[in-house]
């Protein structure tokens, strides 16, 4: 039904552009994708950890990315002791669980279309 809504809106699509908008702010950075399937393998994952499973990724973008992606309520940050070092733990929260669920259709087109110059 709300795709329905989705497709049917009678504007110019200026509405969609916005909600495209607000998904590529966030989820058009290069390691978005990276982390979140990172994170669903692993359950829970600590920092650095998630920075030796992401090759290449510098600790301050992963950092950036990590904020990023617990601000728009994808990813939860669970700290636990109370004297440094801290044992800091990332995991996907039911948000970022749905998110995946409707990713899945454009992860398949991308597998299904190997010539896609990107």
């Amino acid at each position: 039904m709300a795709e329905r809504q989705l497709w049917n809106m009678q504007d110019s699509g200026d509405s969609l552009i916005k909600y495209l908008d607000k998904i590529d702010s966030t989820m058009g950075k290069r390691w978005t994708f990276r982390i979140i399937l990172t994170l669903r393998r692993r359950k829970t994952t600590r920092y650095n950890d998630l920075l030796k499973l992401l090759d290449g990724i510098s600790p301050s973008t992963l950092s950036s990315n990590l904020k990023s992606l617990q601000s728009i309520g994808l990813i939860q940050r669970k700290s636990s002791g109370k004297i440094p070092p801290l044992k800091v733990e990332y995991s996907l929260t039911e948000k970022g669980f749905d998110f995946l669920i409707a990713s899945y259709p454009l992860l398949k087109w991308a597998v299904n279309n190997p010539t896609l110059n990107c």
